[in-house]
């Protein structure tokens, strides 16, 4: 009793310690980033008018982004205008805080579901909260912190619902963790349109054959419908009806839905953008790192230099094309994204890529995919904090997510092969639903996300890379174990 009291003392100090230096760091650290100015300018103005708009009358309704961080800040995290830009990052990030408190203690109680114990469970909590990509992003007021936790509670509420079916209890039991998880993504949707990728892992995790299930029970339609069929209607209508109020506002007053907003809008206007500069870009963009100089352009409505610098080889097949192009742009430096302009943009795209379609829809995403997973460079979200050696230390990121990628492929092929050995249930199950949003939101940003593509964009699925992490560890603590009983 003495030694456990020791060991709940020891993880408290450490825990509070941990906090402060999150707290350290945010204070130290907090800026908007680009995004971050269109959260504020929305925010605001559901204040001040209730209006979700970038601005006052005569900048009439805007459907350019989701609604969810917006009305979070606005009446959750801020609470305030007119506010100055800089006061409002400050209470944005502050409250990044609690909510990545939220998200690491939901992981301790995710490793507990899954069957480690409350030591591994614990160092899970404290790596969460240690993360630099997840540090880094706290430090911004983007959507990034809320929808991991948001994500990672709608798993979570899917794992417990599963456990619910597993040991028969009924609708009052099962139901609570159907309406948690619903509630979760219907959030999380409203938040960030990629949720859209954690959709599979929770019907995976509610549909898959419970472990020690009969193959008799398993082929029971009927069953399964009333058992799992139930549930997960259940939660995706919850879901549905959380972000419906969405799409429904657009329609009325756009004649369209939008539910996933707009991929481009101007700034600071929030405009959307037309699609033929995306489609053309996605011929030539492999996720290099001048590539988001082109995203600028199109976003900010600035003129492009004609210089050659600025014509890249893989921007155009031959000198032909080359002086195409830049003819081009030299009538969009004059008009804008006319009707004109985008129609040669479009021709430009459909003839690129007719021409080398291997090039555009295999070679180029694959590459896009590798930027995708490349730890983020300091340029590109800094954290510049001269105290903890930032930024002159920045390669601890890269560390930390090469050794993070490599324990969780250890930990994925640990689930896979005891899943064809069938030596830990449910095994395929828990591997098909950590890995299902990774696979998901690569394929699909390698698509969406032509130039300026990064690692950012994988912050909301880093639990559960930390989850798979602790099978390696756990696989690699066993293979010790078994060496050093030999050799004694």
């Amino acid at each position: 009793m003495h030694k456990r009291w020791l060991r709940c003392v020891a993880f408290a100090v450490t825990l509070a310690l941990v906090l402060w230096f999150r707290f350290f760091v945010v204070r130290t650290w907090h800026a908007p980033a680009g995004d971050g100015v269109d959260f504020f300018q929305l925010s605001q103005s559901l204040q001040l008018t209730g209006r979700f708009a970038y601005g006052p009358p005569p900048l009439g309704p805007s459907y350019g982004r989701l609604p969810g961080y917006p009305l979070f800040l606005a009446y959750v995290a801020v609470r305030q205008a007119p506010l100055d830009l800089l006061s409002h990052v400050q209470r944005a990030t502050q409250a990044n805080l609690p909510i990545s408190l939220a998200t690491a203690l939901l992981l301790f109680l995710t490793l507990r579901e899954l069957g480690f114990g409350r030591r591994s469970a614990a160092i899970g909590l404290l790596l969460t909260l240690l993360y630099p990509l997840l540090v880094l992003l706290s430090c911004y007021a983007l959507t990034e912190t809320l929808a991991t936790f948001l994500g990672l509670l709608a798993f979570y509420a899917a794992l417990r619902l599963r456990r619910a079916l597993a040991i028969g209890q009924g609708v009052a039991s099962w139901g609570i963790w159907a309406l948690s998880g619903g509630l979760a993504t219907g959030l999380g949707q409203l938040v960030r349109a990629d949720t859209l990728t954690l959709i599979p892992s929770l019907a995976v995790l509610i549909c898959a054959p419970l472990a020690g299930e009969s193959a008799a029970v398993a082929k029971q339609s009927f069953r399964v419908l009333a058992r799992r069929g139930l549930p997960l209607l259940l939660l995706f209508a919850v879901a549905g009806l959380v972000f419906l109020p969405w799409p429904l506002r657009n329609l009325r007053q756009f004649g369209q839905a939008h539910a996933a907003a707009a991929r481009w809008r101007t700034r600071p206007a929030g405009n959307p953008l037309p699609s033929e500069p995306v489609a053309w870009m996605r011929t030539w963009g492999d996720g290099a790192a001048g590539d988001g100089y082109y995203d600028l352009v199109f976003v900010a409505g600035l003129k492009l230099p004609l210089d050659a610098a600025r014509f890249p080889q893989k921007t155009c097949d031959g000198q032909a094309q080359c002086d195409r192009t830049r003819v081009l742009f030299q009538r969009y430096n004059q008009e804008g994204l006319s009707a004109t302009v985008r129609q040669e943009f479009a021709a430009l795209a459909s003839e690129r890529a007719a021409a080398a379609p291997l090039r555009t829809w295999i070679g180029l995403p694959l590459l896009r995919i590798v930027s995708l997973w490349r730890p983020l460079p300091e340029w590109e979200l800094p954290l510049r904090a001269p105290a903890l050696g930032l930024p002159r230390h920045r390669y601890v990121f890269a560390v930390a997510d090469l050794v993070l990628y490599g324990l969780a492929l250890i930990g994925a092929g640990r689930l896979l092969w005891a899943g064809r050995a069938r030596t830990l249930p449910d095994a395929a199950t828990t591997l098909a639903a950590l890995a299902l949003p990774a696979i998901l939101r690569s394929a699909m940003y390698a698509y969406l996300i032509p130039a300026g593509i990064n690692q950012r964009y994988l912050v909301e699925i880093v639990p559960f890379l930390i989850i798979l992490s602790c099978f390696g560890v756990r696989l690699i603590v066993e293979r010790a174990r078994r060496s050093t009983e030999r050799i004694a």
